[in-house]
């Protein structure tokens, strides 16, 4: 039998210089990071995660109003139905009304297939497709929405399981917050290298904004996905909520957070965008 060639298991010596050299520049560019610029660092970070807080909040809230006035409706409508005797001939008007928003729907989501099935096609946006996909499989949990991004409370125990800190916005949050500072850290770390850097620092430079912004995006279908399922196929309740609450109660807060996180998802280019222009 003969020998392995084990010189193929190993990386050639010119990989081996460029990752020390690529590490030097790394140590160089770190140590010039002062305590004034990583404290910018971290208030800005804050104030992004506040911003991020705050506009998913309006859009929750928006979108609770929303349905709490299209349920008082249906309930105001559907007594006055009862009491005129023309209840059954609601009940197949407000069913054709469903079947018709199911097909706008549907329409809309093959709008976006087509969409992102060109977006694919181009050569030049496909990495941002596939990393797109790639971060809202991994952030639902799959298809079967077992797992993921809200489900990281069963690291904490199965009591702990359904916390409202990971089922609901507040976890999108975290997570386009982590990525935008990855984002500014990243960019304040590529403006101390020295002038005669490694190639491979302006590729990552360049497209750092853009890669996130795809991450952030599909985080944040893939947390609406999940959570949209736990609210209507998976129903289970909150173990933290400050009230009790029906289980149709649990389900409707789960779906509220599921509709704006998913308003919330073309909302990623301006959060790096402004990655982008922050002054170290």
């Amino acid at each position: 039998m003969s020998t392995p060639n084990l010189s193929l298991l190993t990386a050639s010596p010119s990989y081996q210089r460029r990752a020390e050299r690529l590490t030097a520049e790394l140590r160089v560019a770190l140590a010039k990071l002062d305590r004034r610029q990583l404290f910018e660092w971290g208030s800005d970070a804050a104030r992004m995660s506040g911003h991020v807080i705050v506009r998913r909040g309006l859009r929750l809230g928006k979108t609770v109003v929303f349905l709490g006035r299209g349920a008082a409706a249906e309930t105001s409508e559907a007594i006055d139905s009862v009491r005129q005797g023309n209840f059954a001939r609601h009940v197949k008007a407000r069913g054709e009304a469903f079947f018709d928003t199911v097909r706008a729907t549907s329409k809309r989501v093959r709008q976006r297939a087509t969409q992102f099935a060109s977006m694919a096609r181009n050569p030049e946006q496909l990495p941002e497709a596939v990393v797109t996909v790639i971060a809202a499989l991994v952030s639902s949990g799959g298809l079967d929405a077992n797992g993921g991004i809200p489900d990281l409370d069963l690291q904490f125990g199965i009591e702990a399981h359904r916390s409202i800190f990971t089922h609901s916005i507040i976890a999108g949050t975290v997570v386009e917050g982590s990525l935008y500072s990855i984002a500014t850290l990243v960019g304040m770390t590529y403006r101390h290298l020295p002038s005669s850097h490694d190639p491979l620092w302006d590729t990552i430079d360049r497209n750092r904004d853009r890669f996130l912004a795809a991450v952030a995006t599909g985080a944040s279908a893939g947390i609406a996905y999940h959570l949209l399922i736990d609210g209507t196929l998976q129903p289970g309740t909150y173990h933290d909520l400050p009230a009790h609450l029906p289980l149709a109660g649990h389900g409707g807060i789960l779906v509220a957070n599921a509709a704006a996180e998913a308003v919330d998802v073309p909302m990623k280019s301006e959060t790096f965008r402004q990655a982008r222009h922050r002054k170290a």
